[in-house]
C-alpha cells in the first residue's frame, strides 16, 4: 500500500480508493483536488462516523472505522468486524480498532455497558403498552378468562399467562 507523508501525519491509501486515504488518528484525506484535504464526516444514528467516498461519479457511504482499518491492516475478512477497544465509536485511531468476530464484539459492547436492556415498551420484541399490561392484570383479577383477554389484546394465551405470572413484565408493579 502506498504512504504518502505530510506535515501533519503518515496517510495510507484506502485499497481500491485511489484519491483517499486515512492517518493514524482515524481521520479521512482526500487528493482529489491535488491537494490534501480532510473529509468530513457525519454521525451514524448508532453513533459511528460515516463517511462518503465519491468514485466515477457514484458516492458511497462507509464506516471510518472500517476504511481506516482496512488503509493500514488490509480488507478486513468476512465475518469480521472493527471493534473500538475504548468503547468510543468516534475515536478511530488505529491503537483503538482491532478485528474480532460479531459474537466477540456483542460480547464487549454489553460487558461495557454500550448495550443496555430494553424492557416493557421500550423493548423491541413487545406486543403490548404498559397501559395493556395493567389493563389485563386488572381484568384477570376479576376473572375474566386468560383465553378472552388473549383474544381481546390480539394476544396468544400464553402470553397472558406469562403476564399473570410476572415471567414478563414483573417488574410493573400496578396492581
Amino acid at each position: 500500500m502506498p504512504t504518502r507523508h505530510n506535515t501533519i501525519d503518515v496517510v495510507r491509501s484506502i485499497p481500491g480508493w485511489d484519491c483517499y486515504g486515512a492517518t493514524k488518528d482515524g481521520k479521512i484525506v482526500s487528493w482529489k483536488t491535488g491537494s490534501q484535504k480532510y473529509v468530513n464526516g457525519s454521525t451514524s444514528d448508532s453513533g459511528y462516523v460515516r463517511i462518503n467516498l465519491r468514485k466515477g461519479g457514484k458516492l458511497k457511504s462507509f464506516y471510518a472505522h472500517r476504511l481506516v482499518f482496512a488503509a493500514f491492516f488490509g480488507d478486513i475478512p468476512s465475518g469480521l468486524q472493527v471493534h473500538h477497544v475504548n468503547g468510543i465509536k468516534q475515536d478511530n485511531h488505529i491503537d483503538n480498532l482491532e478485528l474480532v468476530t460479531r459474537h466477540e464484539n456483542l460480547s464487549r459492547a454489553w460487558r461495557d455497558g454500550l448495550i443496555v436492556p430494553q424492557f416493557g415498551e421500550q423493548s423491541s420484541g413487545s406486543k403490548v403498552s404498559e397501559i395493556d399490561v395493567i389493563a389485563i392484570r386488572k381484568l384477570l383479577k376479576i376473572g375474566v378468562a386468560k383465553a378472552q383477554i388473549a383474544k381481546l389484546f390480539n394476544l396468544h394465551r400464553s402470553s397472558i399467562l406469562r403476564i399473570h405470572n410476572k415471567e414478563t413484565w414483573g417488574w410493573l408493579n400496578a396492581d
